[in-house]
């Protein structure tokens, strides 16, 4: 009962302050705190209830909730049984996914084209990766998230880059599309790879093997840097 009245408070804040500076302010508030309920709706290991949170707090949620909200419910999806499988892609479960890859389309857009501050690299490796897992193609998040990629190989973590990389060829399999909208990136991102290699872990350089290989672009020079970093992981 607590956390709900703060949560109404919060939230009824952040609504009165219109479209100001001070609404962004109130939502810098909010998000973390939205993440928190989606996070601990996602450990219920109930999708129902997961998909109930996402719901009522979606009209106040930014693109780092959207990710996050992807994120679980295809974790939750991945790792339940076939009937939870199923409950995502019917009846209203099904709307709210596509609203939620409408948003996060929308959302990165914006970025984009404003030039605003750009979304965080994790942020893109969660919904590519949550996107792969789900076997779901969304062509429009794919080719934002590939041209923000581009823009932002500098500012990817190892492993974020490790995801995306792994992610896109997963996609790509499925999609003659997404392995067109991909290609081009694959070999942008050698050299970044390259200089994250020694922090990355075995896992890591794995799915960034794998992806490569996988979309057909066999770079001796990574493949090499790789082989060398995998013994002492």
């Amino acid at each position: 009962l607590w956390l709900q009245t703060v949560s109404n408070r919060l939230l009824a804040s952040s609504c009165d302050y219109g479209m100001s500076g001070n609404r962004k302010a109130a939502k810098r508030t909010v998000c973390p705190f939205i993440n928190a309920r989606i996070i601990n709706a996602a450990n219920s290991g109930e999708l129902n209830v997961l998909m109930d949170v996402i719901t009522h707090y979606f009209p106040e949620m930014n693109l780092v909730n959207f990710s996050t909200a992807l994120h679980r419910v295809a974790k939750l999806v991945s790792n339940s049984i076939p009937g939870d499988s199923s409950y995502l892609m019917r009846g209203s479960s099904c709307v709210l996914l596509n609203d939620l890859l409408t948003a996060i389309s929308t959302a990165l857009l914006k970025k984009t084209v404003e030039g605003l501050t750009p979304p965080r690299t994790q942020a893109v490796s969660n919904i590519l990766w949550s996107l792969a897992l789900l076997q779901h193609v969304d062509l429009e998040v794919v080719r934002a998230t590939v041209q923000i990629s581009h823009e932002q190989l500098q500012h990817f973590k190892p492993f974020e880059i490790a995801t995306t990389m792994w992610a896109l060829a997963k996609l790509g399999l499925q999609s003659k599309l997404v392995m067109d909208l991909a290609a081009p990136l694959f070999p942008r991102a050698v050299d970044p790879i390259m200089a994250l290699a020694d922090q990355s872990s075995f896992g890591g350089l794995s799915m960034i093997a794998w992806g490569f290989a996988a979309v057909g672009h066999h770079d001796k020079r990574l493949f090499n840097e790789i082989a060398q970093c995998i013994p002492g992981k």
